[in-house]
């Protein structure tokens, strides 16, 4: 009976030794577990401040005038990444290049007003900027080409139209801009 008496001792002895080793374990893998965080919520925080770093010298630039910048901060607003998304700022810069006469810019707004983001839907002057693009940009001739087949003869007409004037516009705008330089 003795020697029962001690091989259940024994029993529970190893058996709360095992359960002492699986604490020590378990402790071990949650510390490891939240040193791996703070490491990943440190290196986060340094991407955000360099991503914000980087979003706050295109914004200065943009304010002095450099397209790509402009065109930088757009597509930052627009992704909401750094800064929360914000389809009207975004179009606001991106509108910005297109009157410097950035062809990619001019594609973009297109878009934004095909499709009503941050500003008023409107498929002519999606068109007008689409065809102002068209001849460097690639995806603008189909986009022109899909919008012809849509318009009726008198909105076709009227597209054009208002390309040439939003052309005439652009060039007025940057010739100002030349004269204060």
């Amino acid at each position: 009976m003795k020697a029962e008496i001690k091989t259940e001792h024994i029993i529970v002895i190893v058996c709360l030794m095992m359960a002492t080793i699986g604490c020590s374990d378990a402790k071990r893998e949650r510390e490891i577990s939240r040193e791996k965080k703070s490491h990943e919520a440190v290196n986060a925080v340094r991407v955000a401040a360099l991503e914000y770093d980087d979003f706050a010298q295109n914004l200065e630039r943009a304010e002095n005038g450099s397209a790509d910048a402009q065109i930088r901060v757009g597509e930052i607003y627009a992704k909401g990444k750094t800064v929360s998304e914000d389809l009207a700022k975004s179009f606001f810069w991106y509108k910005c290049a297109a009157e410097q006469g950035d062809p990619n810019a001019q594609w973009i707004l297109g878009y934004f007003y095909n499709e009503g983001k941050g500003v008023a839907k409107d498929e002519i002057e999606a068109y007008a900027y689409w065809n102002l693009s068209g001849a460097t940009v690639d995806g603008a001739r189909s986009m022109i080409e899909e919008k012809e087949k849509q318009f009726t003869p008198e909105i076709r007409l009227r597209a054009q139209e208002r390309t040439k004037k939003l052309k005439m516009e652009i060039e007025e705008k940057i010739a100002a801009k030349m004269k204060r330089k």
